[in-house]
């Protein structure tokens, strides 16, 4: 997926003055395990309730995050937030194979008509491997929040704080699901694989599974 000029664009030079009061705050909260306990989940969040222009409150239409980990090789992969899912917004992320210096890159962008705001889940990790602790924080540089402008096409850059603190979790020791065995079981009555539950394993089942089966 190609990332826009403009997001590319804010990283790299200045842009002009708007007032904005207050700064955005940063968040990693530990969500529910997925896939019979094999997966952990992290919610990445961004909150602009303190964030205004002119008085009036500011939208989000695009973000670069960077996020470090002590265990690395354990991400499986990212998926977009519940909060950008309606609002049509472009997304890229590392995959388990691109993780440089143990930092995981977030890129999301979307017109400025899309530009939510408020308490924002931009984002979800997930973790896959052997039981024990993970360690996850936002790196101090090389973070950009941006808002549209009032008049113009480029974005002006948030204010944000971060956490003071890393986000401490534990990797679930589930049994984990696997995605063949999923297929042979279509239509069948199997409360296991029936993920949504509907009384059989149907295409709905699948799409979850696709993640359980996440490498």
């Amino acid at each position: 997926m190609r990332i826009p000029v403009f997001l590319l664009f804010l990283v790299t030079c200045p842009l002009p003055a708007q007032v904005l009061s207050g700064k955005a705050i940063l968040s990693l909260e530990e969500g529910d395990p997925i896939c019979l306990d094999s997966i952990a989940t992290v919610r990445v969040m961004i909150d602009l309730r303190n964030v205004t222009s002119l008085g009036s409150a500011v939208g989000l239409n695009g973000f670069v995050l960077k996020i470090t980990t002590n265990r690395p090789n354990d991400f499986s992969v990212a998926r977009l937030g519940d909060s950008l899912i309606p609002s049509g917004w472009g997304f890229a992320a590392s995959t388990q194979q691109v993780v440089v210096d143990d930092t995981l890159t977030l890129v999301g962008w979307a017109l400025a008509s899309s530009a939510p705001g408020g308490l924002l889940h931009v984002a979800t990790l997930l973790f896959r491997g052997e039981a024990g602790p993970v360690f996850i924080e936002y790196e101090t540089s090389g973070i950009t929040l941006a808002t549209p402008q009032t008049s113009g096409d480029l974005p002006v850059l948030i204010p944000f704080l971060l956490p003071g603190d890393p986000l401490v979790f534990n990797l679930p020791a589930g049994q984990g699901l696997n995605f063949l065995q999923g297929i042979a079981l279509w239509q069948s009555s199997n409360a296991t694989y029936d993920l949504v539950p509907s009384g059989t394993v149907d295409v709905l089942d699948y799409a979850i599974l696709a993640e359980c089966n996440t490498p």
